[in-house]
This record gives structure tokens, sequence and C-alpha cells, in this order.
């Protein structure tokens, strides 16, 4: 390929990544420098004619707060992310032969154990995100745990074995290829090594006192704890209000230490990938905010955060008071597998972990 087809073949791709982000906030720079950060990094793809690897964290669990969700299990919000997730990968191939391939590195690990949620819940919640990428096809995902992250060893590229399937097996509904007796058991290894990780030249305190933008996630952190632990095995037995500021700021801090070793050892595993984030960015590069559902302001918090539904993986009806239904603005039908009509007054209802505003709750759902 010459140098001036594979230049128009870059600004594709790049076009058709862009089209995917959250652009255009006050303070962006991805005209500025952004755009320019990402072409350097698809052309190193292109010119090898790999396929272009995109890289996503996120989908750890739900709200440990039983007023939030309805279910700790993956719904439909679940299904929408992923799916727009597997709609970019699948709009670079359309133009670039090679293809593409976004892999979502579950952070369940970094953060269960600070919030109280069960590991076995933990484990579920990655299997029901691995059910779905299956039965609903969505072929340019793949999944990385943490244990990925802290092996020496490649994770696999596209067209190889996958992470999710044992390698004698061809049935797209196989359990996963870690099972769930090796992954609890692995768990104290796994996270003894994650923290035993030590990211370069960062100090929180300093951080907190000089960098705005840590302080500005120190404080979203604080906010969703303060609704989230409400009523959680954390919480039980801290009943004053200065002990529960106490033990939020704790657990906030400790948050901000392993995001920033997650972060870091998501950056040594996958140098040369496209980042893709869930906050607040203002696109500089190498971390682009990408764009959940196109049309709606991200949250001032920097804080992760998905704007996700949290309705029963269940086929049943759920009934409510006749006066419930008449004073819910929220009326809408779940397609496969959630096929049910299911109707709330209560927005935080459908608030998955992490949460987005709640102003901006009903603005994807359809209406009946």
């Amino acid at each position: 390929m010459s140098s001036t087809n594979n230049s128009i073949l870059v600004d594709s791709v790049v076009d058709i990544i862009a089209s995917y982000l959250h652009l255009g906030a006050r303070g962006d720079q991805f005209l500025v420098s952004g755009r320019s950060s990402l072409i350097k990094t698809v052309s190193t793809f292109i010119s090898s004619s790999q396929p272009i690897e995109l890289i996503f964290p996120g989908f750890p669990f739900k709200s440990p707060s039983p007023t939030k969700v309805l279910s700790s299990l993956p719904d439909l919000g679940e299904e929408l992310l992923l799916k727009r997730l597997d709609s970019l990968a699948t709009d670079i191939t359309k133009v670039y032969e090679a293809g593409a391939v976004v892999r979502v590195v579950s952070d369940g690990v970094v953060y269960g154990s600070l919030l109280g949620v069960k590991e076995r819940e933990v484990w579920k919640y990655g299997e029901g995100l691995r059910g779905m990428k299956r039965k609903c096809g969505l072929d340019r995902l793949e999944f990385v745990r943490v244990c990925d992250l802290l092996d020496s060893n490649p994770v696999s590229t596209p067209g190889a074995q996958s992470l999710d399937t044992p390698p004698s097996s061809s049935d797209s509904d196989s359990e996963s290829w870690m099972t769930e007796e090796a992954y609890l058991l692995s768990l104290s290894d796994i996270r003894g090594r994650f923290l035993a990780h030590e990211v370069q030249g960062y100090d929180l305190d300093d951080a907190l006192k000089n960098d705005s933008g840590t302080l500005w996630t120190y404080r979203g952190y604080l906010k969703f704890l303060e609704s989230d632990l409400e009523g959680s095995e954390v919480m039980r037995g801290v009943v004053s209000g200065n002990a529960k500021d106490k033990k939020r700021r704790i657990i906030a801090k400790a948050m901000l230490r392993n995001g920033a070793r997650f972060s870091d050892l998501v950056a040594r595993k996958f140098p040369d990938a496209v980042r893709l984030s869930v906050h607040a960015h203002n696109n500089a590069g190498p971390k682009f905010a990408f764009d959940l559902f196109p049309g709606r302001d991200m949250s001032a918090s920097p804080v992760r955060r998905y704007c996700l539904l949290s309705i029963l993986y269940d086929p049943l009806p759920i009934p409510l008071p006749a006066s419930s239904s008449r004073r819910s603005p929220f009326s809408f039908h779940t397609p496969r597998p959630y096929d049910d009509i299911f109707r709330t007054n209560h927005p935080a209802s459908f608030t998955s972990y992490l949460y987005a505003r709640s102003d901006t709750h009903s603005s994807f759902l359809p209406r009946r």
C-alpha cells in the first residue's frame, strides 16, 4: 500500500473512532492534539497490517446498594453498551481488512472487596457479560481479567483461541475457560499481586494537593459512595455521620490507589492500543472519552459511570401497586432476553454500577 493510500486509510479509521467519542465539551483538546495522537496510534497497526486494538476498562459489577439495583446480573444496559463497542470494531472492519478488536478489561477485582461486593457476584456478573456476548454474536469483543494484566504472556489476538472459551469446545454457549472454582481459588493470589504493584512516581497525597483531576475524582467518589454504600455490608455497624464520612474517605482513597494500579497495568499490557474510557476526558490522548449513549452529556464527574438498566434478569412480571404504575414516568419493553414490560417510578432502580446522573436516566429509553 502506498503512503498516500495508507494515510487515507488511517484518516478513515480515525474518523470512525472519533464518531464514537464524546467530543466538543468545554476544554476539549481532540482537534488540538488528540486527533494527531490517535493517528499515530492507528498508523502503528495499519503500517504492519495488524488488527487495530482498542481497550475499554469497565464492567466491574452492579451497585452494592440494595436500594439502587434489583439484580446483580447484567441487563439491557450492558447489552446496549456491548453492542455499541462491537459496532465500533465492526465499522472499522468495513474499511480496514485486518479489522479491529475491542478488549473489555473488567475491573471487578480492583474495587469489589473495597465496596463489599461478594466475589461470587463479581464472577456471575462477568459470566453474564460473556454469555451476553456469545448470544448476541459480538465476535469483535474480547474480555480480559486482572489476572491477564498480571500475566507476562501476551493476550490472544483476534482469530486466536479466545480467552473465554475452552480450547476443546466449539459450543458458543460453553462455560468460561476459567471456571468459577478456579476463579475463586485464585482471587487471593491475584489480589495480592495486584496490590503489590507499584506505580512509579505515584503519590496520592501529593496528587490530591496538586492535581485538580485527582481531587475531582476523589470528590466524585465520595459523592457516589454516600448513596451506593448506604445499606450495604461495608457500612453495617457504622452509625454516626462522622464515622460514615471517615469510612467513605478511607474507601475513596483506596479506590484512587487501586485505580492508579489498574490504569498502569492496562497501559503496560497494551502499550500500543487505543484507550477508550467512560471517564470524562479532554481527549488530548492517550485516553479518549467513549460516548456511551450518543446525544447525551457526560457527567461532570470523572468517576467511571454507566447509564445502564438494572431491571431483573428474569422474564417474570413485577407486580406494583396501581398507584405506583400511574405515577411512573417510565414504561418500556425490554428485548430478548428480557421479554417483559417493566414499570418503575424509582429512577435509581435502573442504575447500574457505576451510575449516571438521574436526569439522564430516561433519555435513551423507548417510551410506550
